[in-house]
């Protein structure tokens, strides 16, 4: 089974993602729920923002996002998503926020799930 899932990852085209925004570090607190094969997890990305976009591509694969906000370097109010597209066969997703994303330095952060058995 394993030398199936490898020859199945390998025929994934690789997705380049726009480099509209940059990341830089990651903070990620995960909560695991053994009982029903779950994880939860916050998680914020600091990122350059080098030209203004109302739209972020990341890489994902089967999770669920509940909750994505943008925060400008200083600014203590977000920009909330808009609507969020999921992409499947190029394991991505796309956040669509209601403003423009300033250039400069910030911060995503992000709430998704993840289901850890299938």
């Amino acid at each position: 089974m394993w030398c199936f899932l490898l020859l199945r990852m390998a025929a994934v085209e690789p997705v380049l993602l726009p480099q509209d925004l940059v990341p830089h570090h990651y903070d990620l607190s995960l909560v695991p729920d053994l009982e029903t094969c779950t994880f939860t997890c916050d998680e914020e990305v600091h990122v350059t923002v080098k030209n203004e976009t109302n739209c972020v591509t990341l890489h994902s694969r089967e999770i669920t996002v509940d909750k994505v906000e943008f925060f400008a370097e200083g600014q203590a109010k977000g920009v909330a998503v808009e609507e969020i597209q999921y992409a499947v066969k190029a394991h991505t997703v796309k956040f669509i926020f209601e403003k423009t994303l300033p250039v400069g330095k910030g911060k995503l952060v992000i709430s998704y799930r993840y289901v850890l058995m299938h």
